[in-house]
């Protein structure tokens, strides 16, 4: 069984303390390279217009990503990095190893930036949203980008695992995956949150 689970706006990428897995590399990181190269092209101002930000928070998100690829940029386990509600009920910073390599093998997270997650692979904090458009992206907005990406790698772990999918991922998050594309034989249980 695979559980999805939506990226939240919040992150934490402050240094972690403890002793945890070493962190793995995203699948698809030169995907998340020509996405930032892109961004990078795009005022505070059009990022505060596509993505509906206030004046702050964009120009706060515009000197982040020209900083991006800087090595001393922060980078994070994404289960620890991620710190909605659901990261905080999951509470990573507690699981024991066998919980980190269960999460690996079981757990995707959808990502805007990074496309589809493991637990432990590598982050940098960013705010993105399905809807932006990038420049050099060749694309309408980054669902058109993902959705054929994020749909292929989503099909192979279920398939790879036991044929289940838990959706705990959002709406908006979900329709990152083109669903007409997933065999019947697969079965999807999506949760609804009430």
């Amino acid at each position: 069984m695979i559980t999805l689970l939506s990226p939240t706006r919040t992150m934490n990428i402050s240094p972690v303390s403890g002793t945890y897995p070493p962190a793995t590399t995203p699948q698809f990181l030169s995907e998340a390279e020509r996405i930032i190269s892109g961004v990078k092209k795009l005022s505070a101002k059009e990022l505060e217009g596509q993505m509906n930000l206030s004046q702050k928070i964009a120009e706060n998100d515009f000197h982040h990503f020209q900083q991006f690829d800087l090595p001393t940029t922060i980078q994070k386990q994404a289960v620890l990095a991620y710190s909605g509600t659901i990261y905080q009920k999951l509470d990573a910073s507690t699981f024991k190893e066998k919980d980190f390599l269960y999460a690996q093998q079981h757990l995707r997270i959808i990502s805007t930036l990074y496309g589809i997650l493991r637990p432990l692979d590598a982050i940098k904090a960013y705010r993105l949203m399905f809807s932006l458009k990038v420049p050099d992206l060749g694309t309408k907005d980054l669902y058109q980008f993902w959705q054929p990406i994020i749909t292929k790698a989503l099909i192979d772990d279920i398939v790879a695992d036991d044929g289940i999918l838990i959706n705990l991922a959002s709406e908006e998050i979900f329709k990152s995956i083109d669903i007409s594309k997933v065999p019947n034989h697969l079965k999807i249980i999506h949760i609804k949150f009430k």
